[in-house]
């Protein structure tokens, strides 16, 4: 019955948000549970959407992010084997955190301990590949702030593997937006997030485990599933409420989604992060698309041409642009170029300059002609006797009017003194 109820206020607020705009529907957090926002399409890396993207928080498991993308890069394959040594999980037992139930001695590959702590979000996996790459939670530690400053997440610190609560492991929405848009470019990371349940084999201590995902519109078994979903992470802690990295990619667009926060002041019947993932998806797909708003095959105008066969040629820009564009965005294009050019023109020739501005952006792109035109026979033949000095070719185009006035003149005289004499 909660899972009904947590569908139905996903769906009243998906179709709420079809009839106003994002700035009103969503404007200081309205209509969303989360306290933290930031929304990417990865097609052309414009923000969709942010809340308080850069306050610092408490990321919980999202966490296991950067845990699994180092263990990924530090690890020559995933399956080499780790030995569970003793006493590494007593903060998460302590914490009550969720575990696979790890066991002293136990032997099983860097690639299950990955995906158990990706899919299921285990904390213990989390702490042993902490261990096993660097010997201590402390020293992988400093590897994962290091690496968050390489990504560029400069706000973050973290203080162990796994996302349980301390005062001096934060972060924020747009950090790990950063930390997940690095993670996704390893191959290896983003085939494990694409499962939502795995099989880990069985070990010398344990017999073969079942894991499935913790997040909940990505399960086709979930009364929840949002069938564009694809990872990323859950994670949740009471001081950092309910969190969500979410991939979803519908029609050829693809968006990268953080919400932190959420249930955390309140107590709600679901977990609401799941219902902002949605309601935010369904927005964007709705309302966005990927649109070719000019393409360099389709003429812009003419432009007139001085001393040409052709008294005019089309022109174009030089390359096309594609842009994800509101459906009641519609573009601006400024031109900057002269009232007429010279010829001859070849196919392809600059000859000015267009700006094209859609909503908050803009595009700078090359007027070029579309089609060549050469010089009139006239001006080619008087080019031609004067090496296209162009005094040269009026001093002799006005010598042959000259001439062909004298010519008329004399010819008239001739007739007038034939009639005198006859």
């Amino acid at each position: 019955m909660k899972k009904i109820c947590s569908l139905i206020i996903v769906l009243i607020i998906t179709l709420l948000s079809f009839t106003v705009n994002a700035e009103s529907f969503f404007e200081g957090g309205k209509n969303l549970y989360s306290h933290n926002v930031y929304m990417v399409n990865l097609d052309t890396d414009k923000v969709m959407y942010e809340l308080d993207s850069e306050e610092l928080v408490y990321p919980a498991s999202l966490t296991k992010v950067m845990t699994c993308i180092i263990a990924i890069e530090e690890c020559p394959s995933l399956d080499e084997v780790v030995t569970i040594p003793s006493g590494i999980f007593d903060d998460i037992y302590a914490q009550g955190g969720a575990n696979m139930s790890l066991k002293y001695g136990e032997e099983i590959t860097v690639g299950d301990l990955v995906r158990a702590t990706m899919i299921r979000s285990a904390c213990d996996s989390a702490s042993a590949l902490a261990w096993y790459v660097s010997g201590s939670v402390e020293d992988f530690a400093r590897l994962m702030n290091s690496k968050a400053k390489e990504i560029g997440a400069t706000n973050t610190h973290f203080v162990n593997a796994h996302g349980l609560h301390d005062d001096n492991h934060y972060t924020t929405a747009k950090d790990m937006y950063l930390i997940a848009k690095y993670a996704l470019k390893n191959q290896a990371f983003c085939d494990i997030i694409n499962e939502y349940s795995c099989t880990i084999p069985a070990t010398n201590k344990s017999e073969e485990r079942e894991l499935n995902t913790t997040i909940d519109i990505e399960n086709p078994d979930s009364p929840l599933y949002y069938p564009y979903v694809t990872g990323v992470k859950s994670g949740f802690t009471d001081e950092a409420g309910r969190c969500l990295i979410t991939k979803a990619t519908k029609d050829g667009e693809t968006y990268l989604l953080v919400t932190l926060g959420a249930n955390r002041d309140r107590y709600y019947e679901g977990n609401m992060a799941f219902t902002d993932a949605v309601t935010l998806f369904e927005y964007y797909f709705a309302e966005y698309e990927i649109q070719t708003v000019t393409d360099s095959k389709t003429p812009l105008g003419e432009v007139n041409v001085n001393n040409g066969k052709s008294e005019s040629v089309q022109f174009g820009i030089d390359s096309s642009v594609e842009a994800l564009v509101a459906l009641d965005e519609k573009p601006i294009l400024a031109l900057d170029l002269p009232e007429s050019i010279d010829a001859p023109i070849k196919s392809g020739d600059v000859i000015g300059n267009a700006t094209i501005s859609i909503g908050d952006e803009s595009f700078s792109r090359k007027l070029v002609a579309m089609s060549s035109v050469e010089k009139s026979n006239n001006q080619r033949l008087f080019a031609s006797m004067n090496d296209g000095n162009m005094l040269a070719t009026a001093m002799d185009v006005a010598s042959i009017s000259l001439l062909c006035i004298s010519v008329i003149i004399l010819g008239i005289f001739i007739s007038k003194i034939v009639k005198r004499k006859k």
